[in-house]
């Protein structure tokens, strides 16, 4: 209860929509760092640890480049992490206890891009269901009744003026649903795969426009994201959006510390301590507090 009251207070008493979109927050941590005299490198896939006797030494890059360090902090999901771990340097039971966790299901998500004032702006998220139930919703459909819910957002931004410029739909989609283009990469996955994403925004649409009519002749263009796409941008385990499943009855069996077997080795982001933007953030501060100790990280965060 706490938690819910923690998130929904955040909501209550923050800011809930960034105007102008959410990369802005990314680049405003990337000035951060840079300016600190960090360096943030993009298009980088990580895909192997050096180790020492007992502590990690390097990463390397799967365009060859090498990186040497006292301490690594990864981000993305354990599993992902762990296996590129030497084999010999972590019991198996420890490996087996984070490559068995649950993870969340993944989404297909729909980004619309309007004609000029075609569509009014909503203030608001718009969350339908089909049925009564919102907790059905989630995985227990089949080819037939999927779409069985969505949430629909138009993005804020200082032109707005009444009208919005674009749509995020996003609707539950298990990886099974994808599984049979799991070996191929982004903008390799042939004309069968973008078949299949047509037709899942073309019935996705269909069901919008029960409740919003006249939105397909107020559509521009649109793209298509599924949980393939989530997995190789995120390098998260078959593209789950909130990483591992937090399960509030039996925590300790779900949760993941910052700091791993590895001495060196730290984890943050969506699968330590909570999910989303307000989990992510806490989480990032029990990573940094095994750096610096929590007593004088929270005095920093006061004073500033």
């Amino acid at each position: 209860m706490f938690v819910h009251s923690l998130i929904n207070n955040s909501y209550i008493e923050s800011s809930w929509r960034p105007s102008e979109g959410t990369q802005q927050i990314a680049d405003i941590l990337t000035d951060t760092i840079t300016g600190m005299g960090g360096k943030v490198i993009t298009s980088a896939e990580a895909i192997h640890f050096t180790a020492g006797s007992d502590s990690l030494t390097s990463v390397e890059l799967a365009d060859g480049r090498v990186f040497s360090a006292d301490t690594f902090i990864s981000g993305i999901h354990p599993a992902v992490t762990l296996n590129m771990i030497p084999k010999d340097k972590l019991r198996a039971v420890y490996r087996n206890r984070i490559a068995n966790l649950e993870n969340t299901i993944s989404v297909f998500s729909l980004y619309i891009v309007f004609k000029p004032d075609a569509f009014t702006y909503l203030n608001h998220n718009e969350y339908f269901y089909k049925t009564d139930n919102v907790w059905v919703a989630s995985n227990t459909y089949n080819e037939k009744s999927w779409p069985e819910a969505y949430l629909l957002l138009t993005p804020a931004g200082s032109e707005v003026d009444g009208y919005a410029k674009a749509a995020t739909v996003m609707v539950y989609m298990k990886y099974e649903d994808v599984v049979k283009w799991k070996d191929t990469g982004i903008e390799e996955r042939g004309n069968e795969y973008l078949d299949f994403k047509r037709e899942k925004a073309e019935k996705l649409i269909d069901l919008i426009s029960a409740r919003f009519p006249g939105i397909r002749s107020a559509i521009q263009t649109y793209y298509t994201s599924t949980p393939l796409t989530y997995r190789d941008y995120t390098a998260t385990v078959d593209g789950s959006i909130y990483g591992i499943i937090k399960n509030c009855n039996d925590v300790l069996q779900s949760f993941v510390l910052p700091r791993t077997k590895i001495p060196n080795l730290l984890f943050t982001g969506q699968n330590v301590n909570l999910h989303g933007v307000l989990g992510v953030t806490i989480g990032s501060v029990l990573t940094c507090a095994e750096l610096l100790g929590m007593e004088y990280l929270i005095k920093k965060i006061k004073s500033a």
